[in-house]
């Protein structure tokens, strides 16, 4: 993980990409007392079950491939270098769907 405290670096995050047939796979990129940031990969057919941030909000962008993300009551497919929000409180998952792997940030 990157030390948010020191002078800037530029991050290659191809560091932080990895992929298990098994299951997703989470990698912490940064993170402060403020915020976090993760790269997810998922396989084709992988999840990342429901989930609830009760104090912050989430943003995912896709880097690669194709994600589905779903609440209680939508589903809005991502394509790559689109992004989606979700409030704090607002309980989600990610699907990955499509036949190629899938790079979330």
């Amino acid at each position: 993980m990157i030390d948010p405290t020191s002078d800037p670096v530029a991050t290659d995050l191809r560091d932080y990409v990895a992929f298990d047939r098994q299951r997703a796979i989470r990698s912490r990129v940064y993170e402060t007392d403020l915020f976090a940031v993760d790269m997810l990969c998922l396989e084709p057919g992988q999840h990342l079950g429901a989930r609830t941030y009760d104090e912050t909000d989430v943003v995912y962008t896709v880097i690669g491939g194709r994600a589905w993300v779903v609440t209680d009551t939508s589903e809005v497919a991502l394509d790559p270098l689109q992004a989606v929000m979700f409030p704090a409180g607002v309980p989600h998952g990610v699907r990955n769907d499509a036949a190629d792997p899938l790079l979330l940030h």
